[in-house]
């Protein structure tokens, strides 16, 4: 019976991939593509992926985007998905558009299809240290999020904030 229900969910998911994949291949390109998969590799920048309270700078290889999408398009991949998270641009704004208008550009230079992923990981820097994503500013100030609280799925705090973020009520220090 477990045996049966577990085959049934794979199956699922592996439709599910299937159609989103071909659903955003015909949505980039306009024309169907189910007979042709999508190739591509995951990306990640150096001021796209900065927690909140990382003091340091971030570096990269010079030229890495150009470098990289130049690699990714003669290898015959033609897509990236590239991975961001907020609590980055809330920390420098500057730099993380100046970091995801080089990847659109390198992308348009050289023919690479952008999944640009507003990702995030246990949540946020501010409820624990390993995770990144939503920016402190949505968690400061509001005694329902406490600092520290865990972000991976069973902590209590991450569970409230889910339940707010999907009911809509999520409220800054601002309201």
């Amino acid at each position: 019976m477990i045996s049966a229900i577990s085959g049934m969910i794979l199956a699922f998911l592996l439709a599910a991939v299937f159609t989103s994949a071909t659903s955003f291949s015909y949505a980039s390109t306009g024309q169907f593509t189910s007979s042709q998969p999508i190739n591509g590799v995951v990306m990640k920048g150096a001021f796209v992926n900065m927690k909140h309270d990382d003091n340091g700078s971030p570096s990269a290889p010079q030229n890495y985007i150009e470098d990289s999408l130049k690699m990714i398009s003669r290898a015959g991949l033609d897509h990236a998905r590239f991975v961001f998270y907020w609590e980055a641009y809330e920390k420098d704004p500057q730099a993380f558009i100046k970091e995801i208008k080089s990847v659109a550009h390198a992308a348009d230079k050289y023919g690479v299809k952008i999944i640009y992923d507003n990702h995030q990981w246990h949540t946020s820097s501010w409820l624990e240290d390993e995770g990144t994503g939503f920016p402190w500013s949505l968690f400061q100030g509001n005694s329902k999020y406490s600092r520290g609280g865990g972000g991976n799925t069973p902590d209590k705090a991450a569970q409230v904030f889910w339940g707010d973020w999907w009911d809509r009520s999520v409220k800054d220090k601002q309201g």
